[in-house]
């Protein structure tokens, strides 16, 4: 089975891991979910690019760890890889589009809300944090997950899911205390059994006591890309 690779599992301020975002890779096509501060970066200095038909960039929300290399990626594909196609999913394609502006990018990039085709579904769920946030079901042939991005709350539904082995893992957020917008260990496992834990991969760490912890009790960590 393919697998999902971060580019990064840290958090806004944890340098050491780098934003979290990761990447598919189905034949030609990479999606690519969020793009934070060093991303962009990584991408070109691992040639992950090299032989991409079409890119599809999957956005969380709007945060500076989560698109502030965007717009930097955007251009360096219009200057240097013009022969790859790119699509952006994110809900609300005005805030998107304004963001961009902002940058001086106006290039005319396709951005929807969903994408369904005979190859992949990938679609939007409305979840809480800081201002407008998204996480995506994403189902192939081989690879069905419930990416979170950012949340205060865990999707019962993308739980059951998994549980019922409708989709293979589940891309969680963690932090170790409690907050009004991010979903701490406590939380994940009083509502994640045990016997499933080793399916749900957990990203966004604020430091390596939460990663320790969160093995401790059974979690898998998100694994980080090595070329």
């Amino acid at each position: 089975m393919k697998e999902l690779l971060f580019l990064g599992n840290g958090g806004p301020f944890n340098y050491e891991k780098d934003n979290t975002s990761a990447f598919y890779l189905d034949e030609k096509t990479m999606y690519l979910f969020d793009c934070g501060e060093k991303i962009a970066s990584k991408i070109i200095y691992y040639q992950l690019l090299d032989n991409i038909e079409n890119l599809v960039i999957i956005i969380t929300h709007l945060h500076s760890d989560h698109v502030s290399s965007l717009e930097p990626l955007l251009t360096y594909i219009k200057l240097f890889k013009q022969g790859i196609k790119v699509t952006i999913i994110y809900p609300n394609k005005v805030k998107l589009k304004q963001l961009l502006s902002a940058y001086s990018f106006n290039d005319d990039v396709p951005i929807i809300s969903k994408m369904i085709n005979n190859t992949v579904s990938i679609y939007p769920y409305k979840t809480t944090h800081i201002g407008e946030a998204y996480s995506y079901y994403f189902l192939t042939k081989d690879l069905k997950f419930y990416y979170s991005g950012d949340t205060s709350v865990v999707n019962k539904d993308a739980v059951n899911k998994l549980e019922k082995g409708e989709i293979n893992y589940l891309y969680h957020e963690v932090a170790l205390f409690k907050s009004a917008v991010h979903t701490d260990l406590d939380t994940l496992s009083d509502m994640i059994d045990l016997s499933i834990r080793h399916k749900v991969f957990l990203m966004h760490f604020s430091d390596e006591k939460t990663v320790l912890e969160s093995q401790k009790r059974g979690f898998n960590i998100s694994p980080l890309y090595k070329k």
